[in-house]
């Protein structure tokens, strides 16, 4: 708990710009207009410390409103006032980020969307969901399976992100090799601007080739831009055959020849491509009940590849054609489970490893995209330069090319010097190579002023232009995504 104090001191201080003056301080008068539209249980004044700290608790903000509306109207009346007033908004959803992107800065206003948590509607002929940004994704994709389908991501905070976070950071998660983005799945938004306005853009049509897809336009724009209120959802069917394997393999080099196999041969029914090195599984043994390493020897690498189809007899073929192919060869080993609690088993080695990295000491987290070629090397250079003053661990959806690196110092007195070293470091590395410096969190706190890596001075450009077209006072989500300069 002191090493997370101090960490919380250290780098919130680092990351975070001064107040902006052309902000307003709340005054009496504003709490009497929210008062006035807003009953007393939808406004929050004490224990405010769970809006103010993000899920890793290194980002911490001095907030001292909440504001829970439950509908698109209250949410338009809020923005309009704080437009006009300029009193910064923090819009807020189930917290669930790692680069400081859903908590305030300093005093913004928190505009939480917990309340408006409603499914509105499956519509089975067409195959879509309509629901408020509130609801969980968990939840949301349970209630989807009675109906024969599901929601088309998954992540590993799923039992507490909202949709609408998720919209709002373009979270991508393990299946994206199956069902896509959410920008290929989201078919309409309603928001509310920072002006405001209500920008209704549910349209249900597949095709609608009618000027500018504005949608597209707010979905990863962290709610730099307005609030999604409300979305529209394209739903997968619910497959009727499910298949995992895990396997033991040597070297980084077979996990790129399985992952060349497994497109081959398993085609279109591929859904997850999931790796992690050696010290991400000894973590979450470590750290995690119920854990355990599914072989009785250690290896370098492990790879779980899910598929999902509509044929048990087509696909279950597909596999043993596969694994026919790589065990004995790529493959050391091999594990099939024999029922759901046995996958789930396997599940949770892969989806814990973001929890146990963190709970031996502050843990540095970066989500990245990067070639194949340099997407294990990466780790192993911080690996070296780091040394064994830390854990370095590397895990992530290779099929995409997204690794989540995470650096653990368990000694408060190197966290300072570490994180030094290894942002200079990793930064370099991935403009060098011609990465991205976020794969699917977004870039929040975090990150702003390294956006330049990953986007041209031209890009960073039109972005502050779109930015001061749908929020020209500057409210929403200050201090967020753009760099200081």
């Amino acid at each position: 708990m002191i090493l997370r104090k101090i960490s919380k001191r250290i780098f919130t201080s680092i990351y975070s710009p001064p107040r902006d003056p052309k902000f307003s301080n709340l005054l009496n008068s504003d709490m009497s207009f929210f008062e006035s539209i807003l009953p007393p249980h939808q406004i929050v004044k004490d224990n405010l410390e769970g809006f103010n700290t993000d899920f890793i608790g290194v980002f911490i903000g001095k907030s001292s409103l909440v504001l829970k509306p439950n509908t698109v109207n209250q949410v338009q009346d809020i923005i309009t006032y704080c437009a006009k007033r300029k009193l910064a908004i923090c819009p807020q959803g189930g917290n669930t980020g790692l680069v400081g992107g859903s908590v305030p800065v300093h005093d913004e206003i928190v505009l939480s969307l917990s309340n408006m948590n409603k499914l509105v509607e499956i519509n089975e002929s067409e195959g879509t969901v309509l629901c408020e940004a509130g609801v969980i994704l968990e939840q949301l994709n349970s209630q989807c399976e009675e109906k024969g389908y599901i929601f088309p991501i998954d992540l590993g905070a799923k039992g507490s992100c909202f949709v609408g976070g998720n919209a709002s950071t373009c979270a991508a998660g393990n299946r994206l090799l199956r069902y896509g983005s959410l920008h290929a799945n989201i078919l309409g938004l309603e928001i509310v601007t920072g002006k405001g306005e209500i920008l209704d853009n549910l349209s249900s049509f597949r095709k609608d080739n009618t000027g500018y897809d504005l949608k597209h336009i707010f979905i990863g724009s962290e709610g730099t831009l307005g609030v999604i209120t409300k979305l529209l959802i394209n739903l997968p069917p619910k497959p009727k055959s499910e298949q995992l394997v895990y396997l033991g393999v040597n070297s980084f080099e077979n996990v790129l020849k399985i992952l060349k196999k497994s497109k081959e041969i398993l085609g279109e029914i591929i859904s997850a491509f999931e790796f992690q090195d050696r010290f991400s599984v000894e973590a979450s043994i470590q750290h995690i009940q119920g854990v355990h390493d599914p072989f009785d020897a250690p290896y370098p690498f492990y790879v779980l590849i899910e598929t999902r189809g509509s044929n048990a007899e087509h696909d279950s073929a597909k596999m043993d054609l596969l694994l026919e192919s790589i065990i004995g060869n790529e493959a050391e080993n091999g594990i099939l489970p024999q029922d759901k609690r046995q996958s789930n088993d396997l599940w949770k080695l892969r989806e814990v490893i973001m929890e146990a990295v963190a709970k031996p000491g502050y843990c540095f987290m970066y989500d990245i995209s990067l070639k194949h070629e340099n997407y294990y090397d990466i780790v192993e250079k911080v690996r070296n330069l780091i040394g064994e003053k830390a854990l370095t661990v590397g895990w992530g959806h290779v099929g995409d090319g997204n690794l989540h690196l995470s650096i653990t110092v368990p000694d408060r007195h190197d966290v300072e010097d570490i994180h030094g070293k290894l942002e200079n470091f990793l930064f370099s590395y991935l403009k060098e190579c011609h990465g991205s410096i976020s794969a699917e969190h977004g870039i929040g706190l975090q990150k702003r002023n390294k956006l330049s890596i990953s986007r041209s001075p031209a890009e960073i450009q039109f972005m502050r232009r779109i930015k001061n077209a749908f929020d020209p006072e500057g409210i929403m989500n200050p201090y967020k995504l753009f760099p200081d300069n």
